[in-house]
């Protein structure tokens, strides 16, 4: 574990930027967050993390962040504003996202494993380490690199944000991180790597939401106690991350995560109140007995409450009762979560049906497009969707996800047993926290567009047509605290766990593929689950054009051309698909058909660098082989292959020289096909948008065009299919691929309905 919190005007923490081990670029203002999780990172792994440490090769890193590089942000948005994209550094995109922080402690470590990156305001702290007790109790992971962080700076961005969460611009967020190493230890999770040596258990982790009930969450502690240590001996401590005191709680993301670090200071401890010469400061230390198990939580605004069982070494009468009754799909687990919703919003068709018919029939969704007011020279293709007009007031993301999600929960029949659009409270008062067939949980990933409010509300700050204190920028800043999540939380009344993944071009695959797990193994088994981006308002458009991400290519009819040999690069766009995944004896008990089974996932990363991908593909390779192992498949089972290919020279035959790998020795390969050519690159929907091009493959067993594709490289030996066929077999298990910035990949199985599972 380490721990690093300052004040965020001081200069305490001596962070140089060449500790990141990614030097060259960087400048130091702005890269506090990333800086900060380097150093903690270092200082958790110890002298574990040796030049030969099989270390580098077995552990991931998921870290909670909820602002991206305010500062660099700052600098970005007042070059764009005078200059224009031109003034913007091509490599702005991929160090300004809150993706930046993980990424760059995978690359300085040279990790391999999974790389992810969790946003959610006030709670991502816990529910990092959450997700990482997940994923190794689960046998996803053996060792992970988890925690959160924060480092608030930048001229007015920061005056506002003051204003926005403490109501009084002087009182200024303060930086803070918290990482943990996470080991597997005899069904638990030990946060150091021996027995001997270990700082403490993590022995739970929930979520919940409380809508604010101090009853409800009671309630909820009690009994996730009880799930916790089953032996009924209870808690010693709880821990508010919201009680501690300054500048703690200022921390946003990072305070939970430094409460959990402070548990875990309290738990080495023989006695609390040796922790502190001036116990008076802060009440918990005056207690006079041994502390050996403790309960962290915190709340967001939301009423969203995520909570952390944490038990010292020394205690030995916990219980053994699994939080999780089913064993991992590679043990054997016969039981996948099914997909019994979908809804879509894309360039190419709005709703299932006209997503469907467009993709195939190889119609493609880039039109000549430049943002308005964004004149410079430039990429002037774009994949917008044209058929929802932008509606006044609403963030484009939340328009777009609010449609899928709608058309997703309708589709699996929910809208019946969800709570009344007039309802706040939740709908069972009586225990809350009981299983409940309302308490659908949301899994939504989004990256870029997150900064779209940011960007507008900056804009009218820097040029005087909003003043701070003033009424006006009171309510627009209530925009920014209206996120895309908690726009479809209020939207459909939801009321289960929320996660709000921000891992760039992977993290829809992330979010679908935790909710595939999840559904399985928790109490709520109903998860509504995917992803949105919109990228084009012009500062994000200039700045991917500014990353060379972008085609050059002026003719829609040939601009984004996945594995063709003339490709050069990516057309962006927008969109939004969402599924509703679930345990099958939850779909049956519903009446609902599913569209297929979620049979395997895997994720991994090639710790190499921030912007290119490894030249060998191992890490996809690597991703793809766990996929298959979940879904205890061979290669050769594989019938099609959606990939993730966007148009890039590099990591187009990447992703073919991986996939040529995995299907080595196979008598004839699958087709490999890639959407981006009919819905542009969405970021964070991109994925998403493989997995339901997957869904109307399985349905009318056709398989969909790689559009604008001719002629491929030399060594690419698989087929593209150019124009959409009807398949000569029936389709069974289709791959789906994912790269995403910084290393990280994905990929995912799904299986047809009948097959035996």
């Amino acid at each position: 574990m380490a721990i690093e919190s300052t004040d965020a005007a001081g200069d305490i923490c001596l962070l140089k930027p060449d500790d990141h081990g990614v030097t060259g670029e960087l400048a130091e203002e702005g890269w506090r967050a990333s800086l900060l999780a380097i150093a903690a990172s270092r200082a958790a792994l110890g002298e574990k993390l040796t030049a030969d440490s099989t270390l580098r090769q077995t552990t991931g890193v998921i870290i909670g962040t909820s602002l991206f590089n305010i500062g660099l942000f700052h600098s970005y948005l007042n070059n764009f504003g005078s200059s224009g994209p031109t003034a913007i550094p091509p490599w702005a995109l991929h160090y300004s996202l809150p993706l930046a922080h993980a990424s760059h402690v995978a690359v300085t470590f040279g990790l391999n494993r999974m790389c992810e990156t969790i946003t959610d305001p006030f709670t991502a702290g816990i529910c990092a380490l959450g997700m990482g007790y997940r994923a190794i109790l689960h046998g996803e992971e053996s060792s992970l690199l988890a925690g959160g962080v924060e480092s608030p700076s930048g001229g007015f961005l920061l005056d506002f944000l003051a204003e926005l969460l403490t109501g009084h611009p002087q009182q200024r967020p303060v930086e803070g991180c918290a990482i943990f190493h996470l080991q597997s230890a005899a069904g638990r999770l030990d946060l150091s790597a021996d027995e001997q040596n270990n700082l403490a258990y993590i022995r739970g982790y929930t979520s919940v939401f409380t809508g604010g009930d101090a009853k409800i969450k009671e309630r909820m502690l009690a009994r996730f106690a009880a799930e916790s240590f089953s032996d009924h001996k209870g808690i010693d401590l709880l821990i508010d991350a919201a009680d501690l005191p300054e500048p703690l709680p200022r921390s946003l993301t990072a305070g939970p995560a430094l409460a959990c670090g402070l548990a875990v200071s309290l738990l080495e401890k023989p006695k609390p109140d040796q922790c502190s010469e001036n116990p008076g400061q802060l009440p918990i230390y005056q207690r006079r007995k041994e502390v050996d198990r403790i309960i962290v939580t915190a709340e967001n605004p939301r009423g969203e409450l995520v909570a952390l069982a944490l038990q010292s070494r020394r205690d030995r009468n916990a219980g053994t009762k699994k939080i999780y009754p089913s064993p991992h799909p590679c043990t054997g687990n016969k039981v996948k979560a099914v997909i019994s919703g979908m809804g879509v919003a894309a360039a190419i068709g709005v709703g299932q049906k006209a997503f469907s018919e467009a993709l195939l029939s190889g119609k493609s969704g880039v039109i000549n497009y430049i943002p308005p007011g964004l004149d410079q020279a430039g990429p002037s293709t774009a994949a917008p969707v044209r058929e929802l007009a932008p509606a006044p007031n609403i963030q484009r993301s939340t328009q777009l996800v609010s449609v899928a999600a709608e058309d997703a929960l309708s589709d699996a029949g929910l809208f019946g047993i969800l709570p009344a659009a007039d309802q706040s409270a939740p709908t069972n008062t009586k225990d809350s926290y009981l299983p409940d067939s309302s308490k659908v949980s949301l899994y939504l990933a989004e990256t870029l567009s997150s900064a779209e409010v940011w960007v507008a509300i900056g804009e009218d700050v820097r040029d005087g047509r909003l003043e701070l204190g003033s009424k006006a920028l009171s309510d627009a800043l209530k925009n920014i605290n209206q996120t895309t999540t908690h726009s479809l939380i209020r939207q459909f009344r939801l009321r289960g766990e929320t996660v709000t993944f921000a891992s760039g071009c992977s993290g829809g695959l992330f979010a679908l593929g935790r909710a595939a797990r999840d559904c399985l193994n928790i109490d709520r088994p109903i998860i509504l689950a995917g992803g949105v981006d919109s990228d084009l308002f012009p500062f994000a458009f200039g700045i991917l054009s500014q990353a060379q991400l972008l085609t050059v290519c002026p003719d829609p009819d040939e601009a984004g051309r996945p594995f063709d040999r003339a490709r050069d690069g990516e057309v962006t766009g927008e969109g939004s698909a969402m599924f509703i995944l679930e345990h099958p004896d939850s779909a049956a008990k519903r009446g609902a058909k599913p569209y297929a089974y979620v049979s395997g996932f895997g994720a991994a990363g090639d710790g190499h660098h921030f912007k290119y991908n490894k030249p060998d593909g191992e890490a996809l390779y690597q991703a793809m082989q766990e996929a298959l192992t979940q879904a205890e498949l061979q290669a050769d089972a594989i019938d099609l292959v959606i990939a993730h290919a966007s148009g890039f020279q590099g990591s187009d035959a990447i992703e073919v020289r991986a996939l040529a790998r995995l299907f080595s020795g196979r008598a004839s390969l699958p087709p490999v096909i890639s959407i981006k050519g009919a819905t542009g690159q969405p970021f964070s929907a991109g994925t998403p948008l493989q997995v339901a091009a997957a869904l109307c493959a399985f349905k009318e067993n056709i398989i969909p065009p790689t559009v604008h594709y001719s002629i491929g490289d030399e060594e690419d030996p698989f087929d593209h299919v150019p124009v959409a066929r009807k398949s000569k077999k029936t389709l069974r298990h289709i791959l789906i691929t994912s790269y995403g910035y910084g290393g990280g990949k994905a990929a995912m199985v799904l299986s047809a309905l009948g097959i035996e599972q």
